[in-house]
C-alpha cells in the first residue's frame, strides 16, 4: 500500500483576487492600496476584508529596523496559538509604558528599544494610524483606533518557520508590515484562510504590509530552506486607553447571527452560555465551534455536558462534511483508537488502516499533531511494516519540537551536524521546557486545546508502545 509522503502535500497558493490599486492621500502622505477579500467559514459564509499596503516605510527605513532588531535579544514564553517559544521583540505595550518587569528591560536592550521606537514611532504615527483610522472609523475620540502593542517577529533556519492558524481576537485591528522580500528572502509567509485547509498566501514586500481586523483567519509558514522572514506587527485597540472592548465586539454581532462572532463571543460568556453560542455557530456551518463542542462532550474541555461519545462523533463527521476539517479528522481518529466509535471489523489492522487514512487526510489540510503521529505510525510498525525514513520525514516536516527532537535522533549515527541542528531547533521551541506539555495541550485554531501529542495508540505484539511526549 502507498502511504503519503510529505512532499505529495500541496503547496499553499499565493492569493491573487485583488482590487485595482488605489492612490490615497492621509497626512501629505501618498499611499497605494489594494483591497482584498476572502471567504468566512459557515453555510450562509460572509466576507473577510483586508488591505495591503504597498511600500508604508521606505527600502531605507526598513534596513535600519532590520539592523537594530538582529541585535536585540527576542522573548521566547511560550506563544498563545502554538506553545511553542514565541521568538518577539516587544518596542511597545502597556507592560512596557507601565516599567513592567514582563520584557528584557536592560540598559542595553532599552537603547535598542529606544534606537527602534525613534524609526518606527513616524511611520506608525504618521502613515498608519491615519489609515487604520479611516477604514476602522470610531463615533467618539474615546474609542479611537490606537496602537497598544508593537512588536517584532522573526522566522529563520532551524528556528521558529510556522505560526499556526489562528485570529488575532485581542486585537481590533492589526497591521503586518513585512522587512523581507517575499519570494526573495523566503518562500511562503503569512497566509489568509477560510478554514484551516484553505489558504492563500500574502506575497509582501519590504514595507508592505497588511490591514485586517480580529475576524480575520490567518497563520505563518515559511519554508526552511535558509530564508527568513521578519515582521513588524501592530495590534490596535478601539481605546485610547488601550481598554479590552473585545467582549463588546463579538457581542453585537454575535446576537446578528455571524457565526465567526457567536465562536469568538463564547469564549467570553462563562458558564453553560459557552455552549450554547457553540452550538449556535455549529448550526450555521462554524466547523471550529464543532470540534470544540465535540471536544467538550468527549470532556476535554470544560464544560457542564455530560460525556456522550456519539455527540462528539457526529460534531466531528459533521465538521469533516463541510470542510474537511483536519482537526475533525485528528479528533476521529482518536476516538477510534479509544473505541469510542463503532468500526465494521474486529481487525486491528483493518481498524488502524482507517486510523491512518484519517491522519493523512488531517495531515493534508495542516494539523501538525496528525504529521507527528504519523511519524509514530511508520516508526512502530502500525502500517504493517516500520518505515523509519519515512517516519522521520513526518516528524520534522511537523515543525513541532518533539518531532525535530525525534527527527535528530535518526541522524545520530548518520549525520551529527544535521543531528545537532535538530535538536537545536527543537530547544529553540521549547522542547525540554517546563511549560511545553501544558502550553500544547491549551492550544489549537481558536484556542481549540483538550488534545495531546500522543494518540493513544494500542500496544503492540511484542508488548511495546510508543514514547509519550
Amino acid at each position: 500500500m502507498k502511504y503519503l509522503r510529505p512532499n505529495e502535500i500541496k503547496e499553499i497558493p499565493t492569493y491573487d483576487n485583488w482590487e485595482e490599486i488605489e492612490e490615497l492621500t492621509l497626512n501629505n502622505y501618498k499611499i497605494k492600496r489594494q483591497n482584498g477579500s476572502i471567504k468566512q467559514e459557515g453555510y450562509d459564509s460572509k466576507l473577510c476584508d483586508f488591505s495591503k499596503l504597498s511600500q508604508i516605510a521606505s527600502n531605507e527605513e526598513v534596513a535600519s529596523i532590520l539592523k537594530l532588531a538582529k541585535e536585540a535579544t527576542f522573548d521566547e514564553d511560550p506563544d498563545s496559538v502554538d506553545g511553542m517559544c514565541s521568538h518577539e521583540f516587544y518596542l511597545d505595550s502597556p507592560d512596557i509604558k507601565n516599567n513592567n518587569t514582563k520584557y528584557n528591560n536592560s540598559i542595553f536592550i532599552n537603547k535598542i528599544r529606544s534606537k527602534l521606537k525613534n524609526i518606527v514611532d513616524p511611520i506608525i504615527n504618521e502613515r498608519i494610524n491615519p489609515y487604520v483610522r479611516m477604514v476602522y472609523p470610531s463615533d467618539d475620540k474615546e474609542h479611537d483606533c490606537t496602537a497598544c502593542y508593537c512588536f517584532i517577529r522573526k522566522y529563520k533556519p532551524n528556528e521558529r518557520v510556522t505560526h499556526a492558524t489562528h485570529r488575532d481576537g485581542h486585537a481590533f485591528a492589526t497591521v503586518v508590515m513585512s522587512l523581507s522580500d517575499y519570494g526573495k528572502d523566503y518562500r511562503g509567509g503569512i497566509y489568509v484562510a477560510t478554514a484551516e485547509r484553505y489558504k492563500s498566501y500574502i506575497a509582501l514586500n519590504k514595507g508592505d504590509a497588511i490591514v485586517h481586523k480580529h475576524d480575520l483567519l490567518h497563520g505563518v509558514k515559511v519554508k526552511n530552506d535558509g530564508g527568513e522572514r521578519w515582521s513588524l506587527i501592530i495590534w490596535y485597540k478601539n481605546s485610547i486607553n488601550c481598554v479590552d472592548y473585545s467582549k463588546d465586539w463579538y457581542k453585537e454581532k454575535a446576537h446578528n447571527g455571524e457565526a465567526v462572532y457567536q465562536s469568538l463571543y463564547a469564549n467570553h460568556v462563562g458558564g453553560d452560555n459557552i455552549i450554547m453560542w457553540h452550538k449556535k455557530a455549529a448550526n450555521q456551518g462554524f466547523t471550529n465551534s464543532m470540534v470544540k463542542l465535540a471536544r467538550a462532550y468527549l470532556k476535554r474541555l470544560p464544560s457542564n455536558l455530560e460525556f456522550n461519545p456519539n455527540e462528539a462523533e457526529r460534531y466531528y463527521r459533521l465538521a469533516i462534511k463541510i470542510s474537511e476539517d483536519p482537526h475533525a479528522q485528528y479528533g476521529l481518529a482518536e476516538m477510534i483508537l479509544c473505541g469510542l466509535v463503532k468500526i465494521e471489523t474486529n481487525s486491528m489492522m483493518e481498524i488502524l488502516k482507517i486510523v491512518i487514512n484519517l491522519l493523512e487526510e488531517s495531515a493534508k489540510g495542516g494539523d501538525v499533531f496528525a504529521m507527528f503521529n504519523l511519524g509514530i505510525a511508520h516508526l512502530y510498525g502500525y502500517t504493517g511494516i516500520v518505515d523509519m525514513e519515512l517516519a522521520k520525514d513526518w516528524f520534522i516536516y511537523s515543525n513541532l519540537p518533539e518531532g525535530l527532537h525525534v527527527g535528530s535522533l535518526y541522524y545520530l549515527e548518520k549525520d551529527s551536524k544535521i543531528s545537532n541542528d535538530l535538536r537545536e531547533r527543537a530547544k529553540k521551541l521549547g522542547f525540554g521546557t517546563k511549560w511545553r506539555q501544558e502550553a500544547r495541550q491549551h492550544t489549537g485554531l481558536g484556542g481549540a486545546g483538550g488534545i495531546d501529542i500522543n494518540l493513544p495508540w494500542p500496544e503492540m505484539p511484542n508488548g511495546t508502545k510508543p514514547e509519550i511526549f
